[in-house]
């Protein structure tokens, strides 16, 4: 499953996903949305949609206006020697939080 398998099982795009959240003022509904939209994508250990599930994050985070202004602050990292092609998203806040999936 690729990038838009998995948007049809989230319903919405990562893009529309941060548009919606945008638009919320409601901190619990936009965290409920996000994690509906993680969850319904397959990422069973040792299988492909770990790859799916990382593809989706890194395009939600993209979404940022954060990672767009400092897009050198989100970036990909292949696991080496991986059959399966899973990678890590990886982002790096101003404050020099580290997320890493």
């Amino acid at each position: 499953m690729n990038q838009i398998e998995a948007e049809k099982r989230t319903a919405l795009s990562p893009k529309e996903l941060f548009q919606v959240i945008s638009l919320s003022n409601d901190m619990s509904d936009s965290l409920e949305r996000i994690t509906t939209a993680l969850m319904n994508i397959p990422s069973v250990t040792d299988t492909t949609g770990e790859k799916e599930l990382a593809d989706y994050l890194f395009a939600f985070l993209r979404e940022f206006p954060y990672f767009q202004r400092y897009p050198a602050q989100l970036w990909e990292q292949p696991l080496p020697n991986d059959r399966l092609h899973r990678k890590k998203c990886v982002c790096i806040s101003k404050r020099g939080k580290y997320v890493v999936k």
